[in-house]
């Protein structure tokens, strides 16, 4: 998985998780194995998870095509530009607190 997350990889921007969607409603998510905060970033992936089964993202094997709510872009795209991600960003925290009282209980 490393060398793929490194394909991926983009000027300051280094990949530490990517989910692929091979087959339709099955997921296959490779995380960098020095990965820090697993659990947070497992909630992040999981709303891009949510994302694709709601049929608003759409990728590629490679990521090299990338399609949000119709509209087709390529990985060239800043990180931090992507909606998918600011979406993703925006949401993430929210379920890793849910995932953390979840956790004391």
């Amino acid at each position: 998985n490393d060398k793929l997350l490194e394909r991926l990889s983009s000027g300051d921007v280094e990949y530490e998780a990517l989910l692929q969607n091979p087959v339709p409603h099955k997921y296959v998510l490779f995380v960098r194995e020095d990965v820090c905060g697993l659990q947070y970033i497992i909630c992040h992936e999981l709303i891009h998870l949510s994302q694709m089964e709601r049929g608003d993202l759409i990728v590629n094997a490679d990521y090299s095509e990338i399609t949000w709510k119709g509209e087709k872009y390529d990985n060239t795209l800043s990180y931090n530009d992507r909606e998918w991600e600011k979406e993703a960003f925006k949401l993430d925290n929210k379920l890793w607190k849910e995932y953390k009282k979840w956790r004391s209980k």
